[in-house]
């Protein structure tokens, strides 16, 4: 319980989702857009997101394919986030004195995804440990165990300009011999990663690990930067 409240801390306005949909033979998917109406429907909060440490794969001073995006973090900074040209990218802000949203999909014709960065003030004002970052995306990950093929919960490091985040991967069962319906994706990734004044939750939705759209979402996570306000 003690690692619960730190989590709470951090990621205490933490908002973004992804929808389990169940349909009437009882089939689940999981998916960015609402469920069909005949569908039973289940809205999932991914309390937490992260990735792994290494060198980055993308230089941002080189794009091959990519364009920036500069994204403001009130009182913070600025994050510079690379997008693939085949990808749509927004920037979700409601409120300007909060931190934003950045969701980017892949363009019709392009392999499937949907990647979901959420900017969370970090209240803790210290990144986390990697043991308590992989107790955390160990809890939020529970859920998606029962219905994938891995039936257990494999963490991940992944290095990023920042600091080292964890990623857990579930590739969905009913998939494993079964064409994927056009909206719909095989595969979900939670994780998050915690800079000492901001925290960023991770949702990616791909046809799998080794697609091609999920090893560019892992480049762009792992080239993602903040420059602090006043640099």
């Amino acid at each position: 319980m003690k690692f619960t409240t730190l989590f709470l801390l951090v990621f205490s306005s933490y908002v973004a989702a992804v929808n389990r949909c169940i349909d009437p033979d009882g089939k689940v998917s999981f998916q960015d857009q609402p469920c069909q109406v005949s569908d039973e429907s289940e809205h999932i909060d991914l309390a937490e997101p992260s990735p792994r440490r290494g060198e980055p794969q993308l230089d941002p001073s080189k794009p091959a394919g990519v364009e920036p995006l500069f994204v403001t973090i009130p009182g913070v900074g600025e994050a510079i986030i690379l997008s693939y040209q085949w990808w749509d990218a927004d920037i979700i802000q409601p409120d300007p004195t909060l931190p934003p949203t950045v969701r980017m999909r892949s363009k019709p014709g392009a392999e499937p995804l949907s990647l979901t960065l959420t900017f969370l003030p970090n209240k803790l004002g210290r990144a986390l440990t990697t043991k308590e970052n992989a107790e955390a995306v160990q809890k939020i990950s529970a859920p998606y165990v029962e219905s994938s093929i891995e039936q257990k919960i494999i963490l991940k490091r992944l290095d990023t300009l920042l600091v080292q985040a964890v990623l857990a991967n579930f590739n969905e069962r009913k998939y494993q011999n079964a064409p994927v319906p056009p909206g719909e994706y095989s595969s979900i990734t939670v994780g998050q990663v915690v800079h000492p004044q901001v925290g960023v939750a991770i949702t990616l939705l791909t046809s799998g690990v080794a697609s091609r759209a999920h090893g560019e979402a892992l480049d762009i996570l792992s080239s993602f930067t903040i420059v602090p306000t006043g640099s």
